[in-house]
Parts: structure tokens; sequence; C-alpha cells
């Protein structure tokens, strides 16, 4: 089976993009889904992001995103010591979930495959490219981050042209072609790939 990662800054549409390859029946992994996942159920990864971040990372036994997000976005060492906890857990996670899957190819979603160097367990990858003006209006419209929060987030991903050189694979989601046309597309050489 082929281990394929789709990734695109954030608000690029990965998700959208996503929802026509499981319409194929091609099984997806989030990675943020899956660190959601192991920061609410792993009981040694919430006591170790309370140990670093303190008492109120969890309210009610639930990841405070907005304060963990405040932490970590302004400093850079938090930052990486919350990655050493969580992406390890969300690494063994996602090794099991492969390990599941019966179908010739899975996708793994995830903004940050070149950044965390994911996209080296992955056979190939696809980028999916929307104009920065555009994303920040996606992230604006389906969530409540200010500006700054926003641009924080976009200084930690790389440059969408370093990703799409980087890609086997564009999924171009500017408004100016079909996506699911592309999807299709990109879908039929993977398949021919096999």
């Amino acid at each position: 089976m082929l281990k394929v990662g789709i990734t695109g800054g954030i608000g690029a549409g990965k998700s959208i993009v996503c929802q026509v390859w499981k319409c194929l029946g091609i099984p997806v992994i989030n990675a943020d889904e899956v660190a959601s996942i192991v920061m609410n159920t792993q009981p040694d990864v919430k006591q170790q992001l309370i140990a670093l971040l303190g008492q109120a990372a969890y309210d009610n036994g639930l990841p405070n995103r907005a304060y963990i997000r405040g932490k970590i976005f302004a400093d850079a060492q938090l930052l990486a010591s919350m990655n050493a906890i969580v992406h390890p857990a969300v690494k063994a996670y996602s090794a099991a979930w492969w390990q599941q899957q019966s179908t010739p190819y899975a996708l793994k979603e995830s903004a940050l495959l070149f950044e965390t160097g994911a996209h080296k367990q992955l056979d190939l990858i696809i980028c999916v490219y929307t104009p920065l003006a555009m994303r920040i209006d996606n992230v604006k419209q389906r969530s409540r981050l200010t500006d700054s929060e926003i641009n924080a987030i976009i200084a930690k991903q790389i440059d969408d042209n370093l990703k799409m050189a980087q890609s086997d694979y564009i999924i171009d989601n500017s408004g100016t072609k079909s996506v699911i046309a592309q999807v299709l597309d990109v879908h039929q050489q993977i398949v021919e790939r096999l």
C-alpha cells in the first residue's frame, strides 16, 4: 500500500479536498485530529503537557486550545518541547492506523508534513495550493483566530512554493479549476503507479 501525504498551508482547503478522496473510498488520517485524540485520551501526554504548560493547559479534562496556542506561538522553545511530547504519540497512533488499512493507498493530511519531517515516511506528496489572501479569508470564516494568530501560524509553515516544489502532485484550489476533476486525475495517476 502506498502512503500518500496531502499538505498545504492553513486555510488551503486540504480537508475539503480530502472529502473528495473519501468519496472515492480512500481512507484519510488527519494529523491535527490525531494530535487532539492523543492529547485528549493519553494520560501520559496530558501529564507531560500540564507539567510543561501548567494546569491551565486543560479545562475540565480537555485541552484549552486558546491557552496552549497563546503559550506556544509566543515561545519557540516551548513549541519544540510540546512537539517532543505530542509528535511521538501521533507517530505511534498513525503507524497503527496505516497497518489497519487495506486499500491500495491511503492519505495522511497534515499542514506540517515537511516542517515535521513526516514526508520522509511517505511515498508520494500532494500539495493543495490556494493563494495566501484566500487562505486567510478561509481561516477567518471558520475560526475565531485573530489576524496576529493567523499570521503566527503562517509564519511557522514553509512557503507554498517550497511545498509545491517538493510535492509530486498539486491540487489548485484557487477557484479557477474543478477540484473534483483534479482529484480524479491525481487518483488515476496514483492507481497507475501501483
